[in-house]
């Protein structure tokens, strides 16, 4: 969270994975369609056992998808730094100067190559939406000395870049370079995108991509 001004998080949908979903009236606390639309749904005899994205209302039993269904993200959160925090004791506990004396972040190459890019786990791309670890985002995202799992993450610069295809060279798109967020991109073009950014995690900094890459047919 940035210690001055306003951040803003889009956040998406999550399963419990405690329970199968059958989408079917008994199992949901809802009131049911009327009239109810019939079907069965292709689900497992056990729920999946582990937290993950939802996948919306599916309309294969009584719920019809162009009623109930959903897309991500499914909430937006505004957190805005309050000016009763502005002792220097408070400020400086939740946002301490850099040390002098403390170790520093090591540099990335000053020119990376597309091969220099190093894909992280967790962070995915789809078309208008960014998902960086545990944030979904329909729109820019600031990461900035952001802890995750005890870890953490702060984005100095990111870009989209696309190709024609696995054989051709990486190449950056215009207009996409952000400084201290990642954004989503909506190509228009038939191609394979992914988007790179340098970033520190921990103390180490270096060049990384998006782990999968978008292909528009």
């Amino acid at each position: 969270m940035a210690c001055e001004g306003t951040t803003t998080l889009m956040v998406g949908g999550w399963d419990a994975g405690s329970e199968r979903n059958t989408e079917r009236c008994p199992d949901i606390p809802a009131r049911c369609p009327q009239p109810t639309p019939q079907g069965t749904c292709s689900v497992g005899r056990s729920p999946e056992g582990f937290v993950h994205v939802h996948a919306g209302i599916q309309g294969c039993a009584n719920f019809p998808a162009e009623v109930y269904d959903w897309r991500h993200p499914v909430a937006r959160i505004e957190i805005a730094a309050s000016s009763e925090m502005s002792a220097p004791a408070a400020l400086e506990a939740a946002c301490p100067s850099p040390s002098p004396t403390g170790p520093a972040a090591t540099p990335a190459d000053p020119e990376p190559t597309p091969e220099s890019y190093q894909p992280l786990e967790g962070w995915r791309v789809s078309e208008g939406s960014v998902r960086f670890l545990i944030y979904v985002s329909g729109s820019c995202m600031p990461i900035a000395s952001r802890t995750i799992s005890g870890v953490a993450y702060t984005i100095h610069s990111s870009r989209w870049q696309s190709r024609a295809g696995p054989e051709a060279e990486w190449s950056d798109i215009p207009g996409t370079e952000r400084e201290g967020d990642i954004c989503p991109h909506s190509p228009s073009e038939p191609g394979q995108y992914r988007s790179v950014a340098e970033i520190t995690i921990g103390s180490d900094r270096g060049h990384f991509s998006s782990e999968n890459i978008l292909a528009v047919p």
